[in-house]
């Protein structure tokens, strides 16, 4: 065991965030948005109504709308990945699946159409930055329960709903994004074991690194068992601790929440939801690039230069698509592939 995850939400789908407010005033009907099939004829609807506003934003310049719509598990880096995590633990180059593909020119369709913003993988805007100044209609981001005022709280106090569009996922990835580690330097393990202990086991400890002081720093709202806001007279610019970072330490499922997730509830809904979410089969596996790492590197430099212009539309999948795999193969992609399956099939036989 070299880190403990922290108990938070950490099964993820993929999401529609959208502008509640650009819908109403455009008359955008959302209520049967399921899916991607269902985002053509809105972003078609929005883009007619007007078409100076991106109907479709990348979340970040980093991320991408293929990256974002994709839910195979990416086994850390996405250099041979399983597409079907909850039945197999085949790895396949995902540049190479029918799935990219098709995602990848269903992007570009949207570029040509004028529903993306043209330099998309160099803007320093985010969907959110955009959302609040109504230059985005929508986006693809993750969803978990409680997405929304997260994403509230950077669009200006622009209204912003999420509507999952895929089945949920947990990975190694999603599990270990945030976890409690004791280092080698520690001068007392023991002590330190006792500590992580409470972090995951005493709601009074975790209330208290997760939000400081109660009637100091938070009070409880009334009416409410798990519930708190800002003592009177009490911001975020002057409280003195506010870390807002429960995701970061232990057990936040048993600490106490904002008020603005709105209900008591909260917790009980991102336990359902990471209970309910696929399981990938590899959970737990970790790969060792150690042995293929100049290929790696030589691989990242093929990412850098084809992968954000394929995913946000810039680049035609019917062109570089080919060099992008051709490329990819040259830097040693097969190689890598052959290493993390070997790596997988040894510790799927062990597990």
């Amino acid at each position: 065991i070299y880190g403990i995850p922290i108990l938070c939400g950490f099964a993820y789908s993929s999401g529609l965030s959208y502008s509640v407010d650009l819908a109403e005033e455009l008359g955008i009907d959302m209520s049967n948005v399921t899916s991607l099939d269902d985002l053509d004829a809105i972003l078609a609807e929005v883009h007619e109504k007007d078409p100076d506003i991106y109907a479709i934003a990348a979340k970040s310049t980093s991320a991408s709308l293929v990256n974002q719509m994709l839910t195979c598990d990416m086994l850390s880096d996405s250099i041979g990945v399983l597409m079907d995590p909850e039945n197999g633990t085949t790895i396949e180059s995902l540049y190479e699946t029918e799935t990219y593909k098709q995602l990848a020119l269903k992007v570009r369709d949207w570029y040509e159409k004028g529903y993306i913003m043209k330099d998309q993988a160099s803007t320093s805007e985010t969907l959110l930055s955009l959302i609040a100044a109504d230059k985005a209609f929508c986006g693809i981001t993750n969803y978990t329960p409680g997405i929304e005022m997260e994403q509230m709280s950077s669009t200006n106090g622009k209204r912003v709903k999420v509507i999952p569009i895929s089945d949920p996922l947990v990975s190694s990835t999603s599990v270990s994004v945030s976890t409690m580690c004791i280092p080698i330097t520690c001068s007392d393990t023991t002590a330190a074991m006792k500590f992580l202990n409470l972090l995951y086991t005493n709601a009074e400890v975790i209330n208290l690194i997760d939000w400081g002081i109660e009637g100091v720093h938070y009070e409880r709202v009334k009416g409410t068992n798990t519930l708190i806001t800002y003592p009177e007279g009490v911001t975020s610019e002057n409280d003195g601790y506010g870390l807002n970072q429960g995701w970061s330490f232990g057990n936040q499922l048993i600490s106490y929440a904002w008020e603005t997730v709105g209900n008591d509830n909260y917790y009980d809904e991102m336990k359902a939801f990471n209970e309910n979410a696929i399981q990938s089969q590899a959970i737990g596996f970790m790969f060792d690039s150690s042995s293929v790492k100049s290929e790696i590197a030589a691989l990242d430099s093929v990412l850098a230069e084809y992968r954000l212009g394929l995913e946000n539309g810039e680049l035609d999948p019917e062109e570089y698509l080919p060099k992008f795999i051709q490329a990819l193969r040259e830097a040693g992609i097969e190689k890598v592939i052959a290493e993390k399956q070997r790596q997988l099939d040894s510790w799927v036989a062990e597990k």
